[in-house]
């Protein structure tokens, strides 16, 4: 099984929004991360050098945060976890991320130490 990561970023000028987002792909599906729901905005810092959701990404997986079972590996699910409450915290509560992770898609490490 191959693994393709990808963070990618759509601004829809219409809306005055950015939307964030983190795409994994495998021979069985994708899962999609998004920043934020459609109603809402991606906030962003001028000391982060970015938004929420990616400093979430980058300390979940660069720092190893997000390996919450501590066995050296970051799973999809412990990320999702990890980025969600993340989020929330960094912006009050004023931002949620979303993530669609296809049932037949088993936990897979996507990030190894």
């Amino acid at each position: 099984m191959e693994f393709y990561s990808s963070l990618q970023c759509c601004n829809r000028s219409d809306l005055g929004q950015r939307h964030y987002f983190l795409r994994t792909t495998t021979d069985s599906g994708a899962v999609v991360m998004t920043a934020s729901t459609g109603s809402e905005f991606s906030i962003e810092r001028p000391e982060w050098g970015h938004g929420a959701f990616t400093k979430a990404v980058i300390e979940g997986l660069k720092e190893f945060r997000a390996d919450f079972n501590t066995n050296g590996s970051i799973e999809i699910k412990e990320l999702d976890l990890f980025v969600t409450e993340r989020v929330k915290e960094l912006t009050g509560g004023r931002q949620h991320t979303t993530t669609e992770i296809p049932q037949t898609l088993p936990n897979f490490p996507i990030a190894v130490r």
